[in-house]
């Protein structure tokens, strides 16, 4: 059975998305990406600061910063 759904967005370019991390399930509209590649940016608050990451992951930024962030698995 094939599906052919079609994402329309009234608000282009941002599209509504789903975001589950464990047992938070929040629906938000999110910035559409055509180079999506499997990572999203979340702003600060939207995840408890009560929930245990899943990993830390080391960035460097473009002034040659380096931090240290929060990452969650979680579903789109």
């Amino acid at each position: 059975m094939a599906l052919n759904a079609r994402l329309i967005s009234e608000r282009f370019p941002y599209v509504p998305i789903t975001l589950t991390v464990r047992d938070l399930v929040v629906e938000v509209d999110a910035l559409l990406d055509t180079g999506f590649d499997g990572e999203i940016i979340v702003p600060n608050g939207l995840i408890p600061s009560n929930m245990r990451p899943h990993h830390y992951l080391r960035w460097t930024l473009v002034d040659g910063s380096r931090v240290r962030a929060l990452a969650y698995v979680g579903t789109i």
